[in-house]
């Protein structure tokens, strides 16, 4: 059966509702809550970690300010450490400082440094992007409600009306049938 056609049937006078759908005349559309209060608050929050504002996403896209809360505490250990190097060659004497070893020393730390940096950069990008998708899942197979479409019910009017002229035929063709 195909969802995407309006169905067609004798009878069959479309009514129009917000989203586009085609309720046909004589039938009603039904929404049911499937989801206690609190489970609708955590699909709520679950949502929100999705947003492209939320932590995960900022990660996922490489936001730089995002990056830069989690590396400030490894770059200000990383200053010690270039401090420390600077405080043993200076131990050497004035000219400790301006040697081959101490600037091959300093660059290698910096080199070091960036490239675990790098990998922690791209790290943290794949595994947020990977969690983005997992929650993305979990949270597009939810159905918090159950909708459908489902025939009225004929009021008492309706029927009344409906076995009259029921009877009324019987009645008629009785009587044409007997004269």
């Amino acid at each position: 059966m195909n969802f995407n056609k309006p169905m067609t049937m004798p009878g069959y006078k479309p009514k129009g509702s917000l989203k586009g759908e085609t309720i046909p005349e004589g039938y009603s559309k039904y929404k049911l809550q499937q989801f206690t209060p609190e489970q609708m608050q955590m699909l709520q929050q679950m949502m929100e970690h999705l947003g492209p504002d939320s932590w995960l996403s900022k990660l996922a896209m490489g936001d730089e300010g995002a990056f830069d809360e989690i590396e400030a505490p490894q770059k200000r250990q990383f200053s010690d450490t270039i401090a420390g190097i600077g405080s043993r060659y200076s131990g050497f004497g004035m000219g400790g400082q301006k040697s081959s070893g101490f600037q091959n020393e300093q660059t290698s730390a910096a080199q070091n440094f960036s490239q675990q940096l790098g990998s922690q950069r791209q790290k943290l990008k794949s595994d947020a992007f990977k969690d983005l998708m997992n929650f993305s899942n979990q949270a597009l197979n939810q159905r918090p409600y159950d909708q459908g479409v489902s025939e009225n019910p004929e009021s008492f009017g309706e029927k009344f009306a409906m076995m009259m002229m029921q009877a009324i035929t019987k009645a008629a063709s009785a009587g044409a049938g007997g004269a």
